[in-house]
């Protein structure tokens, strides 16, 4: 700044001086607002400005001429207030650096005490900001958890996002309730969907929604119709824009356990909202607070959101399941993948060959995979209103894991390309195989199986006794009983495989681990579960040659086989519940698959 400020008149210097103390007048009360503990350095610091304007010759004031710097303020105090500034502006760090340099400089100080209550300050003070900024930074992180249970949709003729419930579409299903909600700059709008499907038109005169005694009437001026000639089924539909008021009564709607919706017109039809219905309202309303917040954070510029551009050809479905749909462009992608598999297994021939239940593979492929579908559909479906997700970092990476056994990226391209999918197919079936393994693993991990349960599930079961046993193979029988000879001897069973059998245990000594009945060829079997622990047997012979057992270990107690019990006994009711689910799903088939040809896939 140099030696001097400069020449200044009477005018001048008065703004000058007031501006100084205004200046430390209002960061010292904004501090006192803030911070207690700096009090005391605002009244002192007034105090000395005071002082230094105060010992200026007033007459001086009406004159032009050359004002010493120090005059006005110290450099003590000048160091002192970039202190205040730098705490006011959250710049902990220059807080610090100063004061270092005041503790070096101005060690014996009359105003290092100020100095001090500043820097304690800010130590104070950034530790409670970086705690918000942990806080805010959770925040955020949840928030594009609730966005990512969404699906989102980009309208690219009105440049908006559509963010809407995983569970089912409307117009494609039967009377449901839901809600959106749209973004479009920084303009967010939500509004409530509701529709009907019955074998004539209601003719809508109001719409009722009620839980614990709460109603409320849905108020609309435009209702849509639309009749499905070849089902003679009749539609109707609305859509209203919704309020913070009616959005908080249909949180709570969907929180209820007497959640009802009444349709007046014509006629009435009365019923209660599914969970299905729920859980999407919840899920859209989590959504739109948590877009909210990540605007008010301006962090909605690090999520990505992927934008599925609406066209004007609609979908094929090929299934609904439980109102939701499968598309024939998934049905088809995973036929192609399973026809490969097969050709390179069974040659190309393999479509024509007949199975034992009279179906060629052709037919059996076809409603195997189809069925599958609609059972991980189901689960997946399930999954949701267990209220089981995937977060974006959890996805990124399984995508990536995905990614990285292609050895390079034009080798993932040829890949999608070679089998008509796009990035898009791969990312939502590793998203659905993701939530259902986490819906599936959480099933057995909240699994409470009581003792008597595993063990009455053992002595039902009665097939988990198990033996392990070292084996002998020749091919020779004259060898055979010369093993025998040796064994008899005192030889070991071990060194005698390595040098004998022929068998591809023999690198291990014989050793074949522990096995169950069903597992070996029956002749071995009945061999090996007659003998006792430590017992040789005689030479036999079977279709693969002639054969020496030693039985080395036993399993057939519960308690010897616990752990293998409850595994399976887990599994079982694991797999039973999978066919639970299945067998409660609402299935619709519109494609009749019989049309299609494997043999035509390209």
């Amino acid at each position: 700044m140099g030696e001097y400020w400069g020449r200044k008149n009477i005018l001048q210097n008065i703004r000058d001086i007031c501006f100084w103390q205004m200046s430390f007048l209002f960061i010292g009360g904004f501090m006192v607002f803030r911070k207690n503990i700096i009090v005391l350095l605002i009244i002192t610091t007034m105090i000395l400005i005071l002082s230094s304007c105060s010992g200026q010759d007033n007459n001086q004031l009406n004159e032009s001429k050359l004002v010493p710097k120090e005059e006005i303020v110290t450099e003590e105090q000048a160091m002192l207030k970039n202190m205040a500034l730098a705490l006011d502006n959250n710049n902990f760090e220059e807080v610090k650096r100063i004061y270092k340099i005041f503790e070096e400089k101005y060690s014996d100080s009359e105003i290092k005490s100020n100095a001090k209550s500043i820097y304690r300050a800010a130590l104070e003070y950034e530790e409670n900001f970086n705690k918000k900024e942990k806080e805010k930074e959770e925040e955020i992180q949840k928030a594009k958890e609730y966005l990512n249970k969404l699906k989102i949709n980009y309208d690219d003729v009105t440049d908006t996002n559509w963010y809407y419930q995983n569970y089912f579409e409307h117009y494609v299903n039967k009377n449901l309730v839901s809600i959106l909600f749209a973004e479009k700059n920084d303009n967010i709008q939500i509004f409530l969907k509701l529709s009907y499907k019955g074998n004539a038109y209601i003719d809508f005169e109001k719409i009722l929604l009620s839980h614990e005694g709460n109603t409320k009437e849905i108020e609309f001026n435009k209702e849509n119709k639309y009749k499905d000639e070849k089902y003679n089924e009749f539609w109707e539909w609305v859509s209203v824009k919704i309020d913070d008021e009616l959005l908080e009564f249909l949180v709570k709607l969907s929180m209820s356990d007497s959640s009802k919706i009444r349709f007046v017109g014509k006629y009435t039809e009365d019923r209660e909202l599914t969970g299905i219905e729920k859980n999407g309202i919840i899920d859209v309303s989590n959504g739109y607070k948590a877009l909210k917040i990540l605007k008010q954070y301006s962090a909605i510029e690090t999520y990505e959101i992927e934008k599925n551009t609406n066209s004007n050809e609609e979908n094929e479905y090929i299934v609904s399941v439980n109102n939701q749909y499968i598309l024939l462009e998934e049905y088809l992608n995973e036929l192609r993948i399973k026809k490969e598999a097969y050709e390179n297994q069974y040659g190309k021939d393999i479509w024509d060959t007949e199975m034992e239940n009279g179906e060629n593979y052709e037919v059996f492929l076809k409603k195997e995979l189809l069925e599958n579908m609609i059972t991980n559909k189901a689960l997946e479906i399930e999954a949701a209103k267990s209220g089981i997700g995937l977060s974006k970092e959890d996805f990124d990476k399984k995508f990536e894991e995905y990614k990285s056994q292609f050895d390079t990226e034009k080798a993932y391209l040829y890949f999608l390309e070679s089998n008509k999918m796009t990035e898009e197919y791969i990312k939502r079936i590793i998203r659905r195989d993701e939530i259902i393994n986490k819906y599936l693993n959480k099933y057995m991990d909240d699994l409470n199986i009581q003792s008597r349960e595993i063990e009455e599930y053992y002595n039902n079961k009665n097939d988990f006794d198990k033996v392990r046993a070292s084996h002998i193979l020749v091919d020779d029988i004259e060898l055979a009983q010369d093993i025998i000879s040796k064994l008899n001897e005192g030889e070991d069973f071990a060194e005698m495989a390595k040098k004998y059998s022929i068998d591809g245990s023999a690198s291990r000594g014989g050793d074949l681990g522990f096995f169950s009945k069903g597992e070996m060829i029956p002749e071995f079997e009945k061999v090996a579960f007659d003998l006792e622990e430590g017992q040789i047997s005689e030479v036999f012979n079977t279709e693969f040659g002639y054969h020496i057992i030693k039985v080395t270990d036993k399993k057939s107690s519960f308690d010897e086989n616990r752990e293998e019990v409850e595994e399976e006994y887990k599994s079982k009711m694991l797999e039973d519940r999978i066919k639970e689910i299945r067998a409660e799903a609402e299935v619709e088939q519109l494609i009749d698959i019989s049309a299609i040809s494997i043999t035509n896939l390209q």
